[in-house]
């Protein structure tokens, strides 16, 4: 279940980064299309506004221009020339036109229409002035204003002619981007909609991604915590049975102690950890803080003993192991019983001290042989008592026939009486060696000391 929780996380992390960098990526491209359209667009336009004032300057020149050609059709019929001469001769207004398509026509491929242009302007302005001056003049005749008229008029056409032809050429100009501002027209308020369509659109996906994984992951934290409880419960359930198989090993009158292997690459057994060890276990071995500790290096005895080579038979083949082994003491040799079963790939190891059934079994061994000695005692003494009675009787009696030779034969007769009390005293010690006694028994100080697995 957790590795499956794991792997529908992961899958649904790389989708979002999918998603998102997808987005990104198409958002990106589409806000570049949409930036280049809108700078399009705006050239285009700020181009067409340049020609469309460019076409305003030259309309106003033409306006300007023939507004003085019409005052001074006026001032010819008035005889006033002072006002016409005065407009026509300023040069703020003349310049100022200029100055604007100059200004807007910047390009050199412009200078030669705007110069002749300029030229015709210039020709119609002088022209008038011309005519102003035939028209002060006391002397002008009839024929001199009328051919000045004709040079006003001619001049006029020009110019007209040239300031069509730099309209009909701004005209011409200006037709492409009128056309390709229709067309981006419409194309760059589609990128815009596109792009926030897109925009909604990926958002809304990956809130929804977004909002789906964290639902699982919600879920699976609830799962887990659940799952926590649970464990916490185990754990302390198993820590209560635990502390109460403790408890019960405790009290156990045997060492109990539990072994993990330790196997190196090729899976052979280098060494023994100990996993658990009881009350009795620790004081059979002198310690309590072998638990998590190495058998080679903590209990050297056990691989000298050969007892390591033991327990990794009862590992690998799964039989019991059951011996007597002595204590490595300084004081007494005691005696314990070593039973190990395979538990998992480990074992568990049960000592029992057994130095009281030896101590007995050696008791009843002495008191079987001192009882059978005690029996060869008594019969040899009875069969060596009669006999020797017999000598002592026999003695007595051959005394008595050999009285009047006592000097003569007192020395060996005091010999065979030595000899027969020598003998009656030593089968008296026998008989004395081997009787029952009445022993009393009594406490005694005794610490037992033992270093073993």
């Amino acid at each position: 279940m957790p590795m499956r929780i794991y792997s529908r996380e992961r899958d649904e992390r790389r989708v979002i980064i999918i998603l998102y960098f997808g987005a990104l990526v198409i958002m990106s491209f589409l806000l570049y299309t949409t930036y280049v359209s809108l700078q399009r667009s705006t050239e285009t336009t700020r181009q067409v506004r340049r020609f469309n004032m460019a076409l305003v300057e030259l309309g106003d020149l033409f306006v300007r221009l023939s507004e003085e050609e019409s005052a001074a059709y006026r001032s010819l019929l008035s005889g006033d020339t002072m006002t016409v001469h005065a407009l026509t001769l300023d040069p703020q207004r003349v310049s100022a036109h200029r100055i604007g398509l100059d200004d807007l026509l910047s390009e050199a491929s412009w200078r030669p229409q705007l110069n002749v242009l300029y030229h015709s302007e210039d020709r119609v302005r002088q022209c008038l002035s011309d005519l102003l001056e035939v028209q002060r003049g006391s002397n002008g005749s009839t024929d001199e204003l009328t051919t000045a008229l004709v040079r006003v008029q001619t001049a006029m056409e020009s110019f007209k002619t040239n300031h069509g032809n730099v309209a009909s050429t701004i005209r011409g100009s200006r037709r492409p981007m009128v056309d390709e501002q229709k067309d981006q027209g419409s194309g760059t308020p589609v990128m815009l909609v596109l792009y926030a369509t897109l925009t909604l659109a990926a958002t809304g996906l990956l809130f929804w991604r977004v909002s789906h994984a964290l639902s699982n992951t919600e879920r699976a934290k609830r799962d887990l915590h659940l799952k926590v409880n649970e464990l916490d419960s185990e754990v302390v359930s198993r820590a209560s049975v635990q502390k109460t198989l403790q408890r019960v090993l405790d009290t156990s009158p045997n060492g109990i102690m539990t072994y993990r292997a330790l196997r190196d690459d090729q899976g052979r057994i280098m060494d023994l950890t100990v996993l658990s060890s009881n009350r009795q276990a620790n004081e059979m071995v002198g310690r309590d803080d072998l638990i998590g500790q190495r058998m080679r290096q903590e209990l050297p005895q056990c691989w000298a003993s050969e007892l390591f080579d033991d327990y990794v038979e009862v590992i690998e083949s799964g039989n019991p192991f059951q011996k007597e082994v002595p204590a490595k003491s300084t004081g007494p040799t005691n005696w314990f019983s070593v039973h190990a079963v395979r538990l998992g790939d480990g074992f568990m190891v049960t000592l029992a001290d057994i130095t009281e059934q030896r101590r007995a079994q050696e008791v009843n061994s002495e008191a079987e042989r001192i009882a059978l000695t005690g029996q060869i005692t008594r019969t040899v003494a009875h069969e060596v008592r009669n006999p020797l009675t017999n000598i002592q009787l026999a003695t007595e009696q051959l005394h008595e026939e050999v009285v009047d030779r006592e000097d003569l034969l007192r020395m060996y007769f005091e010999i065979i009486d030595r000899n027969v009390k020598r003998i009656a005293g030593l089968v008296n010690g026998m008989l004395e060696s081997s009787r029952k006694r009445q022993l009393t028994s009594c406490p005694v100080a005794w610490k037992k000391s033992f270093t073993s697995p």
